[in-house]
This record gives structure tokens, sequence and C-alpha cells, in this order.
């Protein structure tokens, strides 16, 4: 009912809520998959934060966030996502 799943980095399909819990539902998988980085040192202000995951989980997070006027790019590596 709720996709849970072992080895799910590869398979995992998110599971679609209320926009209202999405918000807790990305930060626990941000919790779980993401990271938060400084990036230059010019500008201090330029944090980057990302997440990890499969093709599918990503592009659900990345049409949430624009949905929510959040700017967001995906960057595709050799094995994981980012948003």
């Amino acid at each position: 009912k709720y996709n849970i799943v072992q080895r799910k980095t590869w398979i995992y399909v998110p599971y679609f809520i209320d926009d209202q819990l999405m918000w807790h539902y990305l930060r626990g998988y941000f919790d779980g998959d993401g990271s938060i980085y400084l990036c230059g040192k010019v500008n201090p202000s330029n944090w980057i934060i990302s997440i990890c995951g499969n093709e599918c989980t990503m592009h659900a997070f990345q049409n949430f966030l624009r949905t929510h006027g959040r700017r967001q790019g995906l960057i595709m590596s050799l094995f994981t996502f980012k948003v």
C-alpha cells in the first residue's frame, strides 16, 4: 500500500500524498538521501541542496517543487539524479 520495499534505489516509485504532507515527505527523504553544501568561495550565499535517487523519484520531486514555485535544476550523474 505504501510502496515499502527492500533494495529500492532503482525501483522505488514515490508515493503521492496531499501537498500539505508532501513537504514533510520530501524533508524525510532529504534526511536519508540528501546533502547541503556551500558552492564557491567568492559568494558565500550560494548554498546547494541536493537529494539523490532514481530518475522517477527525482522527476516527481522536481515537478512538485516547480508546481510550488521553487527554483531547481535536475542534474544527472552516472548513477544518481539530483534535484
